[in-house]
């Protein structure tokens, strides 16, 4: 919630909780300014005060129906109330009264301001645009104005822009830790590393405990490779955020790099913990036991992923990959399906799709499997030697003219990773009819490439073990 002045910072502090209070009466008195005493002002703040402090939303209102005339219709006073119903989430109430406070004092900066809160609450992000632009023509340093501006800038992507606008308020206002960060974020998103650190490093003098700096400059070490001060950063982080789910993948991360495994798999069961909905801590786990062989553990991960992103294609190709692994080939070709209906360009996923149907190896496993690929070679036509492979697997062969030109194909294919998918199936196919001798000699062009960026490079490894 945004910081109005000091005269009602006890207000805008209050939780923001649902009332049923009665709507205003339909009969307006005139607004008054400036009629009530500061001794009248400060005996109702104290009163008001007590029923904020309980997060009483009903018990505040009902102060404003006892009060006097003059009182009850005196500007500062109305916007105490008109502030309280936007705590209370009574936006058309609040909006309203703002209106009526406006009619009286147009350039109100306060009210303006509360107007685009309510704006923001209710997502009308175009309408709250304007309402920031109008606050900014009257007063161009308003410092949350600015920050409240620049954070829909940021949103936007828009972080040059956004920039100038948290630089505004953090020149008004050097120790705003809201300004600091925003500007220290958008410094890092634009390429500034220089600035970021130092606005961080700034944001720690106001704020020693402020986690989000903290998590920054551990963000900012990392990337200068720089783990052990990065880790001591993201521990502090967590010291003062212990629910924050992105510091612990964080922390987990920068310990995976420093080869405590343990570690970082601790870190992200709790980030799991944190938000067993979201899939980004299963795939990291996921990808841990994946390379400590943990097969099985790995398996149950990638299935969360599926659960919590369900359209996350590379979960499924993992699965499929496992499962082929095990020699459980129909999960295995259920996952490469699911894997090929989010990503239907991947040839790599129908041709897994047709090798587990071949190694199920049943009675009806090859029509099964001509059929399928009868519903996808269409789709590949436009690369002769993935189309090639492909039909190679739809005719069981087709001969000996067919298989020739289909491995001429192959090695005239001009790119790399392709090339080297090709080969892995030219092998697969081979070793499944038990032409071993030629099923090596193609699983080598696969292994002997350099950085190879494709699965088949790991089936292609444990086909040769």
């Amino acid at each position: 919630m945004t910081r109005f002045n000091k005269k009602i910072a006890a207000v805008t502090a209050a939780l923001m909780l649902s009332s049923a209070l009665p709507l205003f009466s339909a009969v307006q008195t005139p607004i008054t300014l400036n009629k009530v005493s500061p001794e009248q002002r400060s005996d109702f703040a104290t009163k008001l005060q007590k029923y904020l402090n309980d997060n009483d939303f009903d018990g505040a209102l009902a102060l404003f129906d006892s009060l006097s005339n003059d009182m009850a219709n005196d500007f500062d006073i109305l916007f105490l109330k008109a502030s309280i119903l936007f705590s209370a989430k009574r936006l058309d109430e609040s909006e309203a009264l703002c209106t009526r406070l406006l009619s009286v004092q147009s350039d109100n900066l306060d009210v303006l301001e509360l107007k685009s809160m309510i704006s923001k609450m209710r997502g009308d992000t175009r309408k709250r645009s304007a309402e920031l632009k109008a606050i900014l023509q009257k007063d161009p340093q308003n410092v949350q104005a600015n920050i409240e501006y620049a954070e829909d800038l940021a949103l936007s992507k828009d972080y040059a822009t956004a920039r100038k606008y948290y630089r505004t308020a953090m020149l008004k206002d050097p120790n705003n830790t809201s300004a600091l960060f925003g500007y220290g974020q958008t410094s890092y998103y634009a390429g500034d590393i220089e600035s970021a650190k130092k606005t961080f490093t700034r944001m720690l003098q106001v704020d020693p405990k402020n986690a989000s700096a903290n998590a920054y400059l551990g963000k900012l070490a990392a990337e200068d490779d720089k783990y052990a001060e990065a880790e001591k950063y993201i521990v502090k982080a967590i010291e003062y955020d212990p629910n924050n789910y992105d510091y612990r993948l964080d922390y987990g991360s920068y310990a995976k790099t420093r080869e405590k495994q343990d570690l970082a798999e601790e870190q992200w069961k709790v980030a799991v913990s944190l938000r067993p909905d979201y899939f980004l801590a299963y795939s990291y786990l996921a990808a841990l036991y994946d390379e400590q062989e943990r097969f099985e553990e790995e398996i149950e991960q990638w299935k969360k992923v599926t659960e919590t992103n369900p359209k996350y294609y590379y979960a499924y190709e993992a699965l499929g990959i496992l499962y082929w692994h095990k020699n459980e080939f129909i999960n295995s070709r259920n996952a490469f399906l699911k894997a090929s209906s989010y990503n239907p360009k991947n040839e790599s996923y129908p041709m897994m799709v047709a090798a587990t149907y071949y190694r199920q190896n049943e009675k009806d496993s090859y029509l099964k499997c001509k059929a399928y690929l009868a519903t996808v070679l269409k789709d590949f036509r436009e690369n002769k030697a993935v189309y090639s492979v492909m039909r190679m697997y739809h005719d069981n062969g087709g001969g000996i003219n067919a298989e020739t030109s289909t491995i001429r194909a192959v090695s005239e294919e001009k790119n790399k990773t392709t090339k080297g998918k090709l080969y892995f199936y030219l092998a697969l196919f081979y070793d499944m009819k038990g032409s071993r001798e030629i099923a090596e000699e193609y699983y080598s062009q696969v292994t002997n490439l350099a950085a190879p960026l494709f699965f088949e490079f790991r089936l292609a490894e444990w086909s040769t073990m």
